[in-house]
């Protein structure tokens, strides 16, 4: 029989022999040096004797006889359960990848015995707390980043910048933003950002048939000055980067940022964006339960969004035909004049009209349509998400 040797939840050595846990006595004086001396795990519950030594990988000292049967598949649980955090102490794996690494040779009869998924990665997360629990968190931006975690970071402007900005990435994956991919979906994320950071901005390009993101941006707000800093770091990390297209959400600084940088890339509105300020609005009005159980109002009202997907010289006149379609009450009166304001024809002041917040040519699809091409950021919203169920937390620690 092998010996397997593991720790408890709580940190203590653990030996797994013959269907029993054993746990590591404490040292004592009379105990021969180099010698581990083991005693059931049960020992209380069972009033068991059972004991063993070893000594490195050898048994010198056969166990005794136990007071209750063994277990062999709850041996095998405690395994799997042991290598989990040797995972979490060792590996610089996602939580994700930790419980899939502990998990993959393991009978049926251990993944029926396993705590549930979600306590696994609990788990995971708390002895990663616990192994870190002697570096101090930051407080404020003017932190150093460990010498661990260096390789990751592609730019830092400082810890004497108040306006800090930290780049992280693999130099080899930012390389897909250049050659061939000549569409940048680009989003941030606020929920799952650390809390001494405004948001986590990703850059996200085709990699076969996926768009996974490139490079990272933690940042300390949402100015425009600050896309544009953060557009200039990107262009000193991978020189030469030229989009021919930047699909975005309806974030005018981040818009303005990347037309100000790429001039000749064409900016877009992620239509899935669109549709959401439609829906807000919607629901600032006192609509939101009409929308929802109304199906005929919900249908009209999906039409003001779906004008993406008409011809761009056309958007104007369907306007005009679709506003008489729909009801004419206050509230429906109001969601159609804050969409013509901001996406068709602007405000009106005085005698005149300002040009719209987003004009038309942003927020059209009708050639990506046509194309086949991709209308929303939804494969960045996807990652935000993926985030979520990792960290389990809104704004993490650094």
């Amino acid at each position: 029989m092998s010996l397997q040797f593991g720790s408890t939840e709580r940190g203590k050595s653990l030996l797994l022999y013959g269907g029993h846990e054993y746990v590591e006595r404490s040292r004592e004086p009379w105990m021969t040096q180099g010698i581990s001396y083991w005693r059931c795990r049960h020992y209380r519950k069972h009033k068991c004797s059972g004991s063993m030594q070893t000594e490195g990988d050898s048994v010198t000292k056969e166990p005794g006889v136990h007071t209750h049967s063994g277990d062999p598949v709850t041996a095998q649980v405690q395994q799997v359960v042991s290598t989990l955090h040797s995972f979490a102490e060792d590996s610089s794996d996602s939580v994700r990848n930790c419980v899939a690494n502990s998990v993959t040779s393991a009978t049926c009869d251990v993944m029926q015995r396993l705590p549930s998924k979600s306590s696994l990665e609990r788990s995971v997360r708390r002895k990663r707390q616990r192994t870190d629990n002697a570096r101090e968190i930051p407080h404020t931006r003017n932190f150093d980043i460990p010498p661990e975690y260096q390789e990751i970071i592609l730019h830092d402007s400082g810890v004497d910048d108040v306006d800090r900005i930290i780049c992280m990435g693999d130099i080899n994956i930012v390389t897909n933003l250049s050659g061939n991919s000549k569409l940048w979906m680009c989003d941030g994320t606020f929920e799952t950002t650390p809390i001494l950071f405004y948001q986590l901005y990703t850059i996200h390009a085709k990699v076969g048939s996926n768009y996974p993101p490139c490079i990272y941006f933690l940042l300390p707000n949402k100015a425009q000055a600050t896309y544009e800093r953060m557009i200039d770091i990107l262009l000193s990390v991978m020189p030469g980067l030229q989009p021919e297209k930047v699909l975005t959400d309806f974030e005018t600084a981040a818009i303005n940022a990347f037309r100000k940088k790429f001039p000749s890339a064409s900016t877009s509105g992620c239509f899935f964006h669109l549709s959401q300020c439609v829906i807000r609005k919607i629901a600032s009005v006192g609509l939101k339960a009409r929308y929802e159980n109304d199906r005929d109002f919900s249908v009209l009202m999906k039409c003001l969004p779906a004008l993406a997907f008409v011809p761009e010289d056309d958007v104007i006149t369907v306007f005009e035909e679709l506003v008489l379609t729909l009801p004419q009450e206050p509230e429906v009166e109001e969601v159609v004049a804050y969409f013509e304001s901001n996406y068709i024809r602007g405000m009106q002041i005085g005698g005149r009209r300002r040009d719209p917040r987003f004009p038309i040519k942003l927020w059209n699809h009708f050639e990506d349509a046509e194309e086949c091409a991709p209308k929303t950021t939804n494969c960045c919203e996807g990652f935000h998400n993926a985030l979520k169920s990792v960290y389990m937390c809104a704004h993490p620690a650094m």
